[in-house]
């Protein structure tokens, strides 16, 4: 692979790992339905967008039918890398699939496709990528998925009252630069509806919020720890986070926390 220009915002594998089960429990499997009856007969040429390890497409691979051939696109080679061990470990076939590590800020008018799919990846781009994102698909004339974009409702149970200003700092760090430009945030999904519906898409737009119980201590305290630390470089009472994420910890050790975490699936259908 050629080295590409590599955005600002990278991630962990194993963070990737430990999301995975909880993305597979939230998201609309219906939505895969709908997809699968608007693709052509014949091989279907599938375009996965920043990629990561493959979580995308190991769901998607085993919902769609026909003769699939997907390529899947990522600026971190390393977690590309990873993805044929991740298959293995779910159980989802290779066959038909490419890698490419590639800038996700160029890519849009290479792509050649009967459909484009991301996860997780609409709160991270600009405003004027999902423009060009909407202008691409309507050029093409090819279906939209865009799976667990997070749309800002977090509710922990039991609330604390520093709830409120952990998710305001947390919610101003989601707004910076992630590598795009800034960032739409928890708007990104509702923005690129209101595009493809301007450009006369079908759109669905429907929650797939992450449930985590108690019994999910690895993902909890994942979770406490990623807002706080967002939350810390914004915030301008950086001990009051740490006494947040301190009490926090301790109620996931006793087993007496939870969180909801909101997320909106987004498919667009183009007009016939």
């Amino acid at each position: 692979m050629t080295p590409v220009p590599v955005p600002a915002e990278t991630f962990d594998p194993d963070w990737l790992r430990l999301r995975e089960p909880f993305d597979r429990a939230a998201r609309r499997e219906h939505l895969a339905a709908l997809l699968d009856r608007a693709l052509p007969d014949g091989i279907r040429r599938i375009v996965d967008l920043g990629a990561g390890t493959g979580s995308n497409y190991r769901w998607l691979r085993v919902r769609l039918s026909g003769d699939q051939h997907w390529r899947l696109l990522d600026h971190d080679a390393s977690l590309l890398k990873r993805c044929r061990r991740e298959n293995e470990r779910w159980g989802v076939s290779d066959l038909g699939l490419a890698w490419e590590q590639a800038d996700l800020r160029d890519v849009l008018p290479a792509m050649d496709c009967h459909a484009i799919t991301c996860s997780a990846l609409l709160d991270l781009v600009s405003d004027a990528w999902l423009e060009r994102l909407a202008d691409r698909a309507a050029e093409l004339g090819v279906p939209v998925l865009a799976a667990l974009t997070v749309d800002g409702r977090v509710q922990w149970d039991p609330v604390d009252l520093r709830d409120g200003r952990i998710l305001g700092w947390f919610r101003a760090h989601q707004a910076t630069d992630r590598g795009f430009g800034s960032s739409p945030g928890p708007q990104a999904a509702p923005q690129l509806a209101q595009l493809l519906a301007g450009r006369g898409f079908e759109v669905h737009l429907e929650a797939a919020d992450w449930r985590i119980e108690p019994r999910h201590d690895g993902m909890l305290h994942a979770m406490i720890d990623g807002i706080a630390e967002a939350a810390a470089q914004i915030a301008d009472r950086p001990r009051a986070v740490e006494g947040w994420r301190t009490q926090r910890h301790h109620q996931v050790k006793h087993g007496a926390l939870s969180l909801s975490v909101g997320h909106l699936d987004l498919l667009a259908l183009p007009p016939r």
